[in-house]
């Protein structure tokens, strides 16, 4: 019965992925931006420099203190997936992409489960949430990914919460 709810999931996963795997990387607002954005941190970090606060090769050569006003999760996961797999930072951010996408996923068939108990549940609330309006935007026209790690991060907090107000000490102390 797991094995079948996993694929319901991967079903549901395909269609909202496949922009990313396949083709061309959609032409979003801040796919640029963030990617560039990433390759000045990857210098810094080649340079020694762990905790990078200013960019030297942005803004035409003159620097900008980017790492002090932008979330740097999202750049540090496309620099580390680059660094780890070998790709280009633009493959990276195509399976930083998918991985957010599938971990809202796997957080709302999560929550679902945890709300009204059944595996289909899970699924409708899987599909409810990555196919919403405000998440497809995100990810297919915007290109968000910081937002998208956020949105993806929403329902794995929501579920631990409600454990939590259960009586779950476990939960109270991992996410309550």
């Amino acid at each position: 019965r797991p094995w079948l709810a996993l694929g319901g999931l991967l079903a549901l996963l395909l269609p909202a992925c496949w922009p990313y795997l396949a083709g061309e990387l959609p032409r979003t607002n801040d796919t640029e931006a963030l990617v560039y954005r990433a390759f000045a941190l990857l210098q810094s970090l080649r340079a020694g420099d762990w905790l990078a606060r200013w960019a030297p090769q942005l803004v035409h050569g003159y620097g900008y203190p980017v790492f002090h006003y932008f979330p740097n999760l999202t750049f540090y996961l496309l620099a580390g997936v680059h660094l780890v797999s070998g790709s280009s930072l633009l493959a990276a951010y195509r399976w930083v992409m998918c991985a957010a996408i599938a971990a809202a996923a796997l957080g709302a068939w999560q929550l679902g489960r945890t709300l009204w108990g059944r595996d289909t549940a899970g699924l409708l609330a899987a599909a409810a949430y990555i196919y919403s309006p405000y998440i497809l935007y995100t990810a297919h026209v915007r290109g968000g990914l910081p937002e998208l790690l956020a949105l993806a991060a929403l329902p794995w907090a929501l579920e631990r919460w409600i454990a939590a107000a259960g009586g779950n000490r476990r939960a109270m102390l991992t996410g309550g």
